[in-house]
């Protein structure tokens, strides 16, 4: 398992973007924009930023488990 920080738009008039989020490891390995799961969204309650476990596959992240914040 990696741990990740996952980021969601703050804002957007474009309704596409509005479930996209930049996920990436601590020396941004793997940088990705990808939808979020609501299950992950719900995870997030409402932060703009979390950190997760996640694996790396097939060029997307699957989320798994909500971490403390990281120190970077």
């Amino acid at each position: 398992m990696t741990i990740i920080k996952v980021q969601v738009t703050l804002a957007t008039n474009d309704p596409d973007l509005a479930d996209m989020a930049l996920i990436y490891a601590e020396d941004r390995k793997f940088m990705t924009q990808q939808r979020l799961h609501p299950a992950v969204r719900r995870l997030m309650n409402g932060d703009a930023k979390a950190f997760f476990e996640a694996n790396f596959r097939s060029g997307r992240w699957e989320i798994g488990k909500r971490v403390e914040d990281q120190d970077w």
